[in-house]
Parts: structure tokens; sequence; C-alpha cells
């Protein structure tokens, strides 16, 4: 029998917002978004990635992943 995988953050702090942010991660194989809290936080890091698209570095240095917009902290007004 095997056992359900649970995933949990078991308590709150600042100082661990982007290593669980990595790990409840959604993605699908377009798109992926990382996991943030709905407040904003100095530590936190929100990224929202396309599936290659990276940005080309020069000679000996690292390749990195374009972080896209943050569409969680948009607000669109219509009409006033």
């Amino acid at each position: 029998m095997t056992r359900p995988v649970t995933l949990s953050e078991p308590h709150f702090s600042q100082h661990t917002l982007n290593k669980y942010a990595s790990l409840m991660a959604q993605g699908n194989g377009y798109l992926g978004l990382r996991a943030s809290h709905e407040e904003d936080y100095t530590r936190q890091t929100r990224g929202m990635y396309l599936a290659g698209l990276y940005h080309r570095a020069g000679k000996g240095e690292i390749n990195e992943l374009v972080n896209l917009p943050d569409i969680l902290g948009m607000e669109i007004a219509i009409n006033g």
C-alpha cells in the first residue's frame, strides 16, 4: 500500500519563502509560475517563466531564464 505524498510548510518564516515558492511551483510545460503569498514580503521573489525564453549570456557566463512580469500583482480597471 502506498502512502500519499504531502508537501506542506510546517511554519511560516520569511527566511524560507523562496525555498517553498520553488518547491510549490506550478507549470504546464509552456508556462511556469512560482508559488507566492498574497502579501508582499521583502525577501519574496515572485516569478513567471516561459519555456525556451532565455537571456543569452556572453562567453563563459551562465544563461538564465527570463522572469516575466508579475501577473498576480496586476490590477485592471475598466471604466473607472
